[in-house]
């Protein structure tokens, strides 16, 4: 619903011995990258909460001193920073700016050997430093925004293998950066307004009828002496 907020929950799951923590998380993460679930921008945006992050930090780590203090304050200090980045007219975050003129530079040893006008698909090739022979070569699809190397589609910007391809046709590399990047999406997760959520001490009480769960369904715990 717009303007609601969901407080996800997860917790280890026990496999053997040991405690294993991705088994649930990672069928929220695939519930979460569901196309057909509605849970993508732009019906809806996710955000970390620092002070559980925070507070997680602290419990991993409890033996550094001021430990959660200091991650408060490097997250509350990346807000402030990024607020001052979108005043300035930037319009991609420093993290992005750093990784792409890497790309740029490392991307000045590849030619591109082959090209197809109408599907814009290249063929680049890394020269050694003399020039004398290949050290390799990658298949880079502009429109599709994929490089067999990997990193395009992982990252969602442009590789060296496609910037060298930008600059061969002449077009600007920022056309396949993701609006994820832009320092105008960093403050869309707190876009919309919504309504926090209510302790369960303060619920309504219940009209309709009573669900009692399985106890057959519940995991047994193991104790371990």
């Amino acid at each position: 619903m717009p303007g609601s907020v969901a407080e996800i929950q997860t917790a280890p799951v026990r496999v053997g011995d040991t405690v294993d923590e991705s088994v649930e998380h990672n069928g929220i993460k695939a519930a979460l990258e569901d196309p057909e679930g509605g849970w993508l921008p732009p019906a809806a945006y996710r955000a970390f909460c620092a002070r559980h992050v925070a507070a997680n930090f602290a419990q991993k780590f409890s033996k550094a001193a001021n430990a959660k203090r200091l991650l408060m304050n490097a997250a509350y200090a990346r807000s402030e920073e990024a607020e001052a980045q979108l005043g300035a007219g930037q319009r991609y975050s420093q993290t992005l700016i750093r990784a792409m003129e890497k790309n740029v530079r490392d991307s000045r040893s590849f030619a591109v050997t082959q090209f197809d006008r109408h599907s814009s698909e290249f063929e680049v090739t890394q020269i050694s430093p003399t020039g004398g022979f290949s050290l390799g070569s990658y298949r880079v699809s502009l429109p599709g925004q994929r490089c067999n190397y990997g990193s395009f589609q992982a990252l969602h910007y442009p590789c060296m293998h496609a910037v060298a391809c930008c600059a061969h046709t002449r077009v600007n590399w920022a056309t396949y950066v993701h609006d994820v990047y832009k320092m105008s999406e960093v403050f869309s997760v707190y876009r919309m307004s919504f309504t926090p959520p209510i302790p369960e001490g303060f619920w309504p009480p219940n009209a309709g009828p009573t669900v009692i769960p399985d106890p057959r369904m519940r995991r047994v715990m193991r104790v371990h002496h």
